[in-house]
């Protein structure tokens, strides 16, 4: 036996499928925020407050880097020997 009025019920069940399926895209939407906001609270964590001492080191370390090659490129006499010199040991 068919319920009366079917085409009330195909309505609501559309309308239904549509709210399902929208709350379950919300759902994921929710899920894949969290994890996104809370790596970058991990990664902003990490940076400012457990390594800090290591970058700074490392930034130290790329300035000495930067200015040894500045003074190198700005002395060129610097980096070419003279023919006359020549290291001991080494035979021709």
């Amino acid at each position: 036996m068919k319920c009366p009025g079917g085409w009330l019920q195909t309505g609501d069940l559309c309308l239904y499928e549509v709210f399902f399926s929208l709350t379950l895209l919300i759902t994921v939407l929710v899920v894949i925020l969290v994890i996104l906001f809370s790596g970058l609270g991990v990664m902003a964590w990490a940076r400012f407050r457990k390594f800090p001492p290591l970058f700074e080191a490392y930034e130290h370390q790329l300035a000495r880097q930067r200015y040894l090659a500045r003074a190198r490129s700005s002395r060129p006499e610097a980096t070419i020997r003279s023919k006359g010199v020549r290291k001991r040991g080494k035979k021709r």
